[in-house]
């Protein structure tokens, strides 16, 4: 992983999942903002930041993270609020059928109906679903994951920065660990901690 933003050539920028995404700040991609307060749990925030992104991407590659159906758990009733598990990426979209017709001359100068059934595809991605709702989810939200599995990821984060001190690198999981035991969501943590690789610790 480096700090220093990449330049993706015309045709990798716009490709879907590309990773050079990821540090695409010269051309308004994930720009970065300022730290935000710590959280404790999920929130919704508006918009997106480039740490956002790539610490939800980082996560999501976590055999321990579970991803969960948004409808379930924040657009039912609050009483039937629930955390309900997302099946695997293994299905797609099925595609529809239309069925299509058309009028033709014939060579002695009638006309006769033609009929046949067009197949349509509606997204290439492989998609989620709810097993309770059955809603089609591409993303969902993420779960987070025991102590030691996010001590690992952020150990994985950090060996990636070669560039960082040994000191600065403990003092950096060790703030990450602190914000684990207080509350805070994996992904505000990583978030967090992609932050201080760039700024440094706060005082």
């Amino acid at each position: 992983m480096s700090q220093s933003p990449s330049s993706p050539s015309p045709s990798d920028s716009d490709t879907l999942g590309s990773r050079e995404n990821f540090f695409d700040v010269e051309n308004g991609g994930y720009q970065p903002t300022d730290a935000d307060e710590e959280t404790v749990g999920h929130v919704e925030k508006p918009g997106i930041t480039w740490e956002s992104y790539v610490a939800g991407t980082i996560l999501r590659q976590n055999p321990d993270a579970d991803l969960y159906c948004p409808v379930c758990a924040y657009e039912l009733p609050e009483d039937q609020q629930r955390h309900v598990r997302l099946s695997d990426p293994e299905d797609y979209v099925p595609p529809a059928e239309v069925e299509r017709q058309r009028e033709r001359r014939t060579p002695d100068g009638d006309s006769e109906l033609i009929e046949w059934t067009e197949t349509r595809y509606t997204d290439h991605r492989r998609h989620r679903y709810c097993p309770e709702c059955s809603t089609i989810v591409w993303g969902g939200i993420l779960s987070d994951v025991p102590r030691e599995s996010f001590l690992a990821v952020v150990d994985e984060v950090l060996a990636a920065v070669g560039h960082v001190p040994p000191g600065r690198k403990r003092d950096l999981r060790d703030a990450a660990d602190a914000r684990k035991q207080k509350g805070v969501s994996d992904q505000s943590n990583v978030e967090q901690l992609l932050v201080e690789l760039e700024h440094g610790l706060d005082d």
